[in-house]
């Protein structure tokens, strides 16, 4: 019994490639953080999704279990994880045992690849049709990710725009001179 316990928490790397620039995100339990595979822990930007864990991080999201965190907080983490990913850096994401919280910022990071790709004219409208980032989390990350309605619907209706439009200038300054980049 506890060898599964112990294998359905491990750390995962999801198949995220954010905006092509081939940094990598882990996500799991935070206790874990130090055991990502291959990459000395001090390297690793660690975002800490647990409001009962105190423990050292770069980033601190404190969100209750099975919640949602607070919309300001969220917006500062996906845009310094979009940062970090997009300089090819190791983004590691962690809450108590890595499935709603974690997964809760992961599937957010899908839904903004997907726009920053978009503006950078890497996408099409057509992606858009049938895509949804809890799936798309779920598929990429683990099937324990987001446990609940209320985060399901949290990143789904989360609006990326802004987010979106500073990542891809980040990327490629140029997009500014885009149609898609003011939606238009």
């Amino acid at each position: 019994m506890k060898r599964k316990t112990a294998e359905k928490s491990a750390l995962r790397r999801t198949t995220l490639n954010f905006a092509h620039a081939g940094g990598q995100l882990w996500g799991g339990p935070y206790r874990e953080y130090r055991s990502v595979p291959g990459i000395e822990f001090d390297k690793v930007f660690r975002i800490n999704m647990a409001l009962e864990i105190r423990m050292p991080a770069e980033l601190v999201v404190p969100t209750k279990d099975y919640g949602v965190p607070l919309t300001h907080l969220f917006n500062f983490a996906l845009l310094e994880a979009g940062r970090r990913l997009l300089r090819g850096e190791t983004v590691f994401v962690g809450c108590g045992y890595g499935h709603g919280r974690t997964g809760t910022l992961i599937a957010a990071l899908y839904k903004l690849n997907r726009e920053v790709l978009y503006l950078l004219r890497r996408g099409t409208f057509e992606d858009w049709a049938f895509y949804d980032p809890v799936l798309e989390a779920r598929r990429g990350y683990r099937l324990e990710a987001i446990e609940t309605p209320a985060q399901e619907a949290f990143v789904r209706g989360f609006d990326m725009r802004r987010l979106a439009q500073r990542l891809a200038f980040r990327a490629r300054p140029s997009v500014v001179f885009d149609k898609r980049f003011w939606g238009l």
